[in-house]
């Protein structure tokens, strides 16, 4: 019985070569441990990169916020010298002379010195002129040096003249204005008279002039170099972590609207002077030009390199729609380059912590599951051998599971040997029942060769007691005697061979040889019920079986196709081999089996023949032989088509 069982513990128990215990426990402990442990790695990375870019941002913030107060601070500088200039007593005396009557210049001697000693002070005056109110320079003091008259003509202030700038917007400007009031123009590239290069940028700074008497006498204009404001811009950021740029905003006039006034390449200041019109709109998305346009300050990312470009907004002009937008660019591979350093000091950290986590739930895994591993080697030998007992160590856990599962292996060694018991019961019943079906047609064979022996030896007794016998006559019956004698033989010894109790013999047999015998078993029983038998023996292969019991699975088949097929009916049994298979089809083409009888087929004393004609044992013994023998049992029926039986058994291997 172990041996028929064995293949159906290993059904439910799946296949031997599962992943174990401690495989899924490692995988658990890794498939949770790794990624807990890279997710947390991430959100580390995710807060840093985050810290150090908020950091980043709120260190441009405030480079670009504190850079425009120092622009401011130079525009006030500026503002300042041209305001102190102008209230000068030198400047005051020469005006008074002026107003007085024609001079011959001696007043302004004066005034010229002046302005030579603030140009030594301050090396950020490129020059500082008086320009009378038609226009006319008529003083001017440049680079430390005086510059001359080129004209004899004489203008208000009594002083012949340089050159013109009448028409300038800053000097038409400063002309009209209040007292006090200074005037800052743009800030641009130069270009004196006669000379064909231009001269470095500049903002010229210019307030109004007047005589003792209110009249306006002129205006004083300073030219500063713009030189300042790109060493200022310069100093924000290292070149190899950015740069720094001013762009004019000027919505009045587009020309000149996002022309760059200073930027670390020169070649591209100043492109509406230069010719080379190149703007910030030309070297950034519109968007991102548009913000610098319309905001006071902000920040924004530049696309395709990722730097951060922050920006603010200075007007020296005091005006919305005019001024400067001060700009810093910050490279986006220095700002992430800490992240970089700490992407690798996390991802090198994180193997090592991988391998020891790795390494740790190895050896827990293993700690934890080699009990575990010994009691499901024990559980699977017990599932070939009941007879053997599992281990008991371990923890006390593992060892009240494995005194159970030994006590478990115990009780069903005794339930499977009753249920041996009981089915070799069963066997030996339905064998005694077919035995009883077949009985009649028996008796009913022996009589007939049994009456002829008796008919025969009172032929001879009269024969011999009537005078001297014929000799060949007497053979002749004593042979005929003899064969009677071997028919009856014949058949008692294949009824004792079927109704005898064999212990199980597994051994190489011809199913056709054991079909056949079957059939001679109850063929009597066909001719009785009028059914005709056909055999189509097939290129069969042995099969390693219990010829006696598999005698009993056919002789049980074919009883009932005889009694499924009535008078009249045909029972067909053929064999085949394929697929290292052999197989026994039993045919009938009797009524059929309804649909709802099917599933129950097989189970014990269920049976559809009448009370008193069946033990409902046939089938179900039939179907566990089969089954200990590593084979199957099929039916194929429908109600009013007859059942088709077939029995599948491993072929004896080649």
């Amino acid at each position: 019985m172990q041996r028929e069982d064995a293949p159906r513990l290993q059904e439910r128990n799946g296949p031997a070569r599962r992943a174990g215990i401690g495989a899924r426990m490692l995988a658990t402990m890794l498939g949770v441990g790794i990624p807990s442990f890279v997710a947390f790695s991430l959100v580390v990375l995710g807060v840093a990169e985050g810290l150090l870019r908020s950091r980043t941002e709120s260190h441009i913030r405030t480079l670009a916020a504190g850079s425009a107060r120092e622009v401011q601070e130079l525009v006030r500088h500026g503002e300042r010298t041209a305001a102190a200039l102008a209230a000068s007593p030198e400047v005051a005396a020469a005006l008074a002379a002026a107003e007085r009557g024609p001079t011959d210049g001696a007043a302004f001697a004066a005034v010229t010195a002046s302005f030579l000693a603030a140009q030594r002070l301050d090396p950020a005056l490129q020059a500082v002129r008086v320009v009378d109110a038609e226009g006319s320079e008529v003083l001017k003091v440049r680079e430390g040096k005086v510059s001359a008259a080129t004209s004899a003509r004489r203008g208000p202030l009594g002083l012949p003249a340089i050159q013109s700038i009448r028409g300038r917007p800053f000097f038409e400007e400063a002309v009209r204005a209040a007292p006090g009031t200074v005037i800052v123009s743009n800030l641009e590239r130069g270009r004196v008279e006669g000379e064909e290069a231009w001269c470095p940028a500049m903002v010229r700074f210019a307030t109004p002039l007047s005589f003792p008497s209110g009249a306006r006498a002129g205006v004083l204009v300073v030219n500063v170099w713009g030189a300042q404001v790109g060493a200022l811009l310069n100093r924000l950021i290292p070149p190899e972590q950015g740069s720094a740029f001013l762009v004019e905003r000027n919505l009045a006039d587009p020309e000149r609207s996002g022309i760059y006034l200073f930027h670390p390449d020169g070649g591209c200041e100043f492109g509406n002077q230069t010719g080379t019109h190149v703007t910030a709109w030309k070297q950034y998305p519109g968007d991102v030009v548009r913000s610098w346009m319309a905001s006071d300050a902000g920040l924004g990312v530049q696309p395709g390199t990722g730097d951060l470009l922050a920006h603010v907004y200075y007007s020296p002009y005091a005006r919305e729609d005019r001024g400067w937008v001060i700009v810093l660019a910050a490279r986006e591979a220095h700002f992430a380059r800490p992240v970089a350093r700490l992407r690798a000091t996390v991802v090198g950290l994180s193997v090592v912590v991988l391998a020891g986590m790795v390494l740790a739930a190895l050896l827990m895994s293993r700690t934890l599951t080699r009990p575990l591993r010994s009691l499901a080697d024990g559980v699977r030998r017990l599932g070939e051998d009941l007879s053997v007992r599992v281990p008991v160590g371990g923890g006390r856990e593992i060892a009240v599971v494995g005194e159970a599962v030994n006590r478990m292996a115990a009780v069903m060694r005794e339930h499977l040997a009753e249920r041996e018991r009981s089915e070799r019961q069963l066997r030996e019943t339905e064998k005694l029942a077919s035995i009883g079906e077949m009985a009649a047609g028996l008796a009913h064979e022996l009589n007939t060769p049994l009456s002829n022996i008796r008919a025969l030896a009172s032929l001879a007794k009269r024969d011999l007691e009537a005078g001297p016998a014929d000799p060949r006559a007497l053979s002749q019956d004593l042979a005929d005697v003899t064969e009677q004698t071997r028919r009856c033989s014949a058949i008692i010894q294949g009824l004792l061979r079927f109704a005898r109790r064999q212990p199980p013999a597994l051994a190489a047999h011809d199913v056709d040889a054991l079909v056949q015998g079957a059939l001679e078993l109850v063929r009597l029983r066909a001719e009785g019920k009028g059914v005709a038998l056909a055999f189509q023996p097939g290129p069969a292969r042995p099969a390693v079986v219990d010829a006696a019991q598999l005698e009993q699975v056919f002789v049980n088949l074919l009883l009932n196709a005889i009694d499924a097929s009535g008078p009249g009916g045909r029972v067909e049994v053929s064999t085949a081999a394929a697929d290292g298979r052999v197989s026994v089809r039993v045919t009938d083409h009797g009524a059929g089996i309804d649909p709802e009888h099917l599933p129950r087929i097989f189970d014990p004393f269920f049976t559809t023949k009448e009370v008193g004609q069946g033990t409902g044992l046939g089938l179900s013994v039939s179907y566990g032989i089969v089954r200990s023998h590593g084979g199957a049992l099929r039916v194929d029926s429908a109600p009013g088509r007859g059942a088709t039986f077939t029995v599948e058994l491993p072929a004896e291997a080649a």
